[in-house]
């Protein structure tokens, strides 16, 4: 059997059917080639020809056969179990009233942003801005209003 890799591709929802089928009908057409071979293998030998050579290499080519219909059943499988979880997944999100987040981690809420620029404000109005380096308190003043409008804004 020639050498195998492994690939990732993205399609249209509205083609996965199709995709699908595509691959069954592949792994269908393998398995139907192989019973035919395998068929014709087994009405064509006698008994002096059952252990030669050339019979190893028709069971060999069969079985290469049989293995190319796993590896797609294999792939389809994968393709049905992403689908299902990418369904799982969004049906959670809706569930959860949040269809814009769709996964993602939340970030602070505004109510905790408010306290931690009022406490950021505090700091620097007691003058103990130590973690804030070598910027000016009226500069830091400043762009806390900024981020404070920016967010109640948001």
């Amino acid at each position: 059997m020639g050498e195998r890799v492994n690939i990732q591709y993205s399609i249209d929802l509205e083609e996965l059917d199709g995709e699908l089928r595509r691959l069954l009908e592949r792994s269908n057409g393998c398995l139907k080639y192989s019973q035919e071979e395998l068929h014709t293998l087994v009405g064509s030998l006698s008994e002096s020809d059952l252990l030669q050579h050339s019979t190893v290499e028709k069971i060999g080519d069969i079985r290469e056969r049989l293995a190319k219909v796993d590896f797609i059943l294999s792939d389809v499988n994968k393709i049905i179990g992403a689908y299902i979880s990418y369904q799982l997944k969004k049906e959670e999100v809706l569930e959860e009233g949040h269809p814009e987040q769709q996964g993602l981690p939340e970030g602070p809420s505004p109510e905790q942003i408010e306290v931690a620029a009022t406490q950021l404000q505090q700091s620097i109005e007691n003058g103990n801005p130590s973690f804030l380096g070598e910027l000016e308190p009226d500069q830091l003043q400043q762009k806390l209003e900024e981020f404070k409008k920016s967010m109640r804004n948001a």
